[in-house]
């Protein structure tokens, strides 16, 4: 018996079940949005360092870079973020 009936609060809003599309094409929906969201942060963390992101992530380089590619990211444009966090954080 499931004692709560609501919606998990984790959940964003967009991700409500529509009546008008399958379970697997929301739960693919779902999960890319998941992996890019993933992806920018852990790329951002390590200032696009592909290995040391792979193996904060548990994952080979390789099908991180593989990942990365599928969502349109590319190391080099997280290298700059990284740059100026260092300096935001030199300056203070």
């Amino acid at each position: 018996m499931v004692d709560r009936l609501d919606p998990d609060p984790e959940i964003p809003p967009s991700f409500e079940p529509d009546p008008r599309s399958t379970f697997k094409s929301q739960k693919r929906r779902l999960l890319e949005a998941f992996e890019r969201g993933y992806l920018i942060r852990l790329m951002i963390l390590f200032g696009g360092n592909v290995s040391r992101a792979a193996k904060a992530a548990g994952k080979e380089r390789r099908d991180l870079g593989k990942l990365l590619k599928r969502h349109g990211l590319g190391s080099r444009q997280f290298a700059q973020t990284s740059e100026t966090q260092r300096e935001k954080t030199s300056v203070d």
